[in-house]
């Protein structure tokens, strides 16, 4: 019988791989965030603002799917990588009969080719499809505030940054919650920090007991709080062009928490359905059925706010052979962690650090 890989050892093997392609795609998303707002025509932006046609500053901003190969080839790296790293820590495989055989990932089988195009190109797809849905937000938000043409333009492409020479300050590749948090500070430093309060009664920024601002803008850029609290202080809201100042570094930071979590769920996806892709193509090969198969969901171990109470539940849970999905609490259904084949939400992928435990008994399943 074959020695049995230490689970252990390939949970950590698997986590390695996740971490070590984590910066590669936050750098591929940046740079393909990058690739579409040095592309805009700004001047047929601010044109078509000016006419009031939606769609031509839509069109006019350029978001295509192909600016984001930097970030499918990250994906097709990281997935090559978590496969072929199961591959290597699986024990010797043998056929029923009992002779010995080589396994090696297959990244161009074509289950697996279409798995990892689906998986970034799926991604892609939602991407540039959010921003453009934002762009229209975005623009629907400037005309009812009574902002300018450029101003809208300058909102969502930002402004050059002569340091980088890259534009930097707009809010294309946010997520719509993070949008909505630069809209929140920036009607509030416009309307007077110590005034404007949210919907439900909250003031957004306050002035501690130590002196210190209280704010639940927390990415925001810290070297301005003093401007802050002088306001509060004061009375008076911010001058606009801190105003611009101010809301562009935070969804500058913004942005830089978009690509980590973008990184941390795609990559970890990836690496999770090529280690699955890998038990698979070994099951093919050595002729086992999938009743040989046991598979076990395995919490990351966290606790607090990040935790999800459905995933701590799923802990230890087991299902029989590579097709069968899990069912979580609240009945959705996913082949591993973070997988979203099968319809699973934000709420049950969105960086998750689960792994899953693929178990083989050679004894069992024998064809």
């Amino acid at each position: 019988m074959a020695r049995r890989p230490t689970r252990a050892q390939l949970r950590r093997q698997i986590r390695a791989i996740i971490d070590e392609f984590d910066p590669q795609a936050q750098a591929a998303f940046m740079d393909s965030v990058n690739e579409i707002t040095s592309g805009i025509a700004l001047a047929a932006l601010v044109e078509a603002l000016r006419a009031r046609d939606v769609e031509a500053a839509v069109r006019a901003l350029n978001i295509d799917g192909a600016a984001f190969t930097p970030l499918r080839r990250a994906l097709e790296q990281a997935y090559y990588a978590g496969g072929a790293g199961t591959v290597a820590a699986m024990p010797t495989l043998r056929t029923v009969s009992g002779q010995q055989i080589a396994l090696r990932f297959d990244v161009a089988f074509p289950r697996a080719e279409h798995r990892i195009r689906d998986l970034a190109g799926g991604f892609i797809t939602r991407m540039t499809e959010e921003m453009r849905g934002l762009a229209r937000t975005v623009i629907a938000d400037g005309y009812a505030l009574g902002r300018g043409p450029n101003t809208i333009a300058y909102d969502l492409a930002g402004r050059i940054n002569r340091a980088t020479g890259r534009r930097s300050g707009g809010i294309l590749g946010l997520s719509g919650p993070q949008y909505e948090y630069v809209r929140t500070m920036r009607e509030a430093l416009a309307n007077g920090p110590g005034i404007f309060r949210r919907p439900n009664g909250d003031p957004v920024f306050w002035i501690k007991r130590d002196g210190t601002l209280g704010t639940t803008l927390t990415r925001r850029d810290h070297r301005f709080d003093g401007t802050i609290i002088k306001a509060i202080r004061e009375g008076k809201p911010v001058p606009a062009d801190m105003v611009s100042r101010i809301t562009g570094r935070y969804s500058d930071r913004l942005l830089l928490t978009r690509a980590e979590v973008v990184a941390r769920t795609e990559v970890g996806e990836a690496v999770m359905a090529s280690k699955r892709e890998a038990f698979i193509q070994g099951l093919e090969k050595t002729g086992y059925t999938e009743q040989a198969v046991t598979r076990r969901w395995k919490h990351s171990g966290r606790r607090g706010k990040h935790a999800r109470d459905q995933h701590i539940a799923m802990n230890n849970v087991e299902v029989k052979g590579l097709s069968e999905p899990y069912t979580l609490p609240d009945g959705t259904r996913m082949m591993h962690p973070l997988d979203s084949s099968l319809g699973a939400g934000p709420d049950q992928i969105v960086s998750c650090a689960c792994d899953e435990e693929i178990l083989l008994d050679f004894s069992e399943g024998v064809t």
